[in-house]
């Protein structure tokens, strides 16, 4: 699913070249996060990956309290999907590591079509309808002949210096 996400590639293109940054010394973790079963394990393995004041660079798909409904569609999506996390985990965990030096939110959007086909898209499908009407206008839903075609997910850019 997170292979068809191209914005965030876009947008640390642009950090990087802004600030003549070398991409040769960057970490770089790209959606990685929502898979693993401890996130405080492998945030530290990526930063002791990284040099001394090296940036670390984490591109996550993030959740409200509002759209955290979405943790339980997508384990009927994909059973490898452990949770997708709020901004605030995520800092609270690489303070330790790290500085914050930027942070960049933005909507991804899914087609619906463009899923693998490998994935339970089926239970995905009814687990998304299933959900509250104001969860599904936070998450942007978008319908063609009363079929569900989109959904937008919250993403999030996180540019960190090693400690």
């Amino acid at each position: 699913m997170y292979n068809n996400f191209k914005k965030d590639e876009k947008m640390v293109s642009h950090y990087l070249e802004m600030r003549k940054i070398d991409r040769k010394n960057i970490v770089y973790s790209k959606y990685e996060l929502y898979n693993k079963e401890n996130m405080k394990e492998y945030l530290e393995s990526l930063f002791q990956k990284a040099a001394k004041s090296a940036p670390v660079v984490i591109t996550e798909s993030i959740v409200y309290e509002e759209d955290a409904y979405l943790n339980t569609s997508l384990s009927e999506l994909n059973k490898n999907h452990m949770r997708i996390y709020t901004i605030n985990e995520i800092l609270d965990i690489t303070k330790e590591y790290a500085e914050l030096h930027y942070f960049l939110q933005f909507k991804e959007e899914i087609e619906i079509n463009n899923l693998p086909e490998n994935l339970e898209k089926d239970k995905f499908i009814l687990s998304l309808n299933n959900l509250p009407e104001n969860i599904k206008d936070k998450l942007d839903f978008k319908y063609e002949n009363n079929q569900l075609k989109t959904i937008s997910i919250n993403c999030g850019i996180f540019i960190f210096s090693k400690n």
